[in-house]
């Protein structure tokens, strides 16, 4: 299934948002979530750092010299931190 948006910071803010809500049961995607997009925004900097920080602890269950790998391609990366595209999370 194809994307309705076709602008690529509305995609990733649609993806990091669904991310967001993810909890016991899967978001619903209607007409409204996609409305309610223009009143929200992806993470500052910041924010972002902070997100891809958390993912790298993560992934480096407790062992502080683990080698992780990035894939700067990974659409689910991108969306958990909450960029447009992998130069944001370069």
């Amino acid at each position: 299934m194809s994307s309705p948006l076709q602008d690529p910071k509305l995609k990733a803010l649609a993806s990091h948002t669904i991310r967001k809500l993810q909890g016991a049961n899967r978001p619903e995607l209607t007409t409204g979530f996609f409305r309610s997009l223009s009143q929200r925004s992806l993470p500052t900097p910041a924010e972002a750092s902070d997100n891809l920080l958390l993912w790298i602890a993560e992934q480096a269950d407790g062992r502080p010299g683990k080698l992780i790998p990035i894939n700067y391609d990974d659409n689910a990366l991108l969306g958990l931190v909450g960029v447009v595209d992998q130069q944001d999370i370069k």
